[in-house]
């Protein structure tokens, strides 16, 4: 099968800027998070958001608004002290229609989300902010980027996409694979499959993959498989991060 010309709706912006959190303010020592509720997802879900639609007709294709349900398996680590965070079995991705187009948020664990919000652009999707939070004990790190890069379409056969902080710039670069059908719940669908290499500079490094599946027509990941290692100097040692975690979607049909 051929790569079908589709628009790369708002995930690509997931894979291509999912390890740029890796510069995170590590602590020592960390009590266990809570994984992340899904009645409480939907509950933020139904409260923040107008009543479900399908797809704005003035919007490039994107998945329809609701809580996506994970299958997840992987966490990270810390160095110091050994730190070790599991993932739950099962993880969020919300999709709203907001602001210039939409907001997407994946939460893991209390104060483990990342949130990404991206505007139309000729006829596709471009990332415009993209935020990462990390809780490690009673600290809670957040970075706030800026992006650019894009619109993107599968055609496309290397991009690239940067990210800037006050601190540092995260750049991935995106090649499209090809395209494969999977199986989601009971549903074959066409997807079309992405690699992402990443690094990042400024006062933490890191670098790493994500190879995604997106559905083809709509851009929501049928699955997901991600690894970064991430390093920074705290009071004169090098501490470093892991992260490895693999995800798929249980159904195409979101929560609400």
């Amino acid at each position: 099968m051929g790569v079908v010309r589709r628009v790369v709706p708002w995930l690509i912006a997931i894979g291509a800027i999912v390890v740029a959190g890796t510069g995170v303010s590590f602590v020592i020592a960390s009590g266990p998070p809570a994984p992340v509720s899904v009645p409480d997802v939907l509950h933020r879900f139904r409260a923040g958001t107008p009543p479900p639609t399908g797809s704005p007709g003035a919007l490039p294709p994107a998945p329809a608004q609701g809580v996506y349900l994970y299958r997840t398996v992987g966490g990270e680590r810390v160095s110091a002290g050994d730190v070790r965070h599991t993932y739950p079995k099962v993880t969020t991705l919300t999709v709203t229609y907001t602001g210039c187009g939409l907001d997407v948020r994946w939460d893991a664990l209390s104060g483990r989300t990342q949130v990404w919000h991206l505007c139309p652009a000729g006829g596709s999707w471009t990332l415009q902010t993209y935020v990462d939070t990390h809780k490690f004990l009673y600290v809670t790190d957040v970075h706030s980027y800026t992006c650019s890069g894009g619109p993107w379409t599968l055609t496309a056969n290397t991009r690239t996409v940067t990210c800037d902080t006050a601190t540092g710039k995260a750049t991935s670069v995106i090649t499209v694979v090809g395209t494969e059908v999977m199986q989601v719940g009971g549903s074959r669908v066409p997807t079309t499959h992405v690699h992402m290499d990443q690094t990042s500079t400024g006062t933490s490094t890191s670098k790493g993959s994500i190879d995604v599946w997106l559905v083809t027509s709509t851009g929501l990941p049928a699955r997901a498989q991600t690894q970064q290692e991430g390093s920074q100097h705290i009071l004169g040692q090098l501490v470093t991060y892991h992260e490895a975690a693999s995800y798929t979607l249980l159904s195409l049909t979101p929560r609400r």
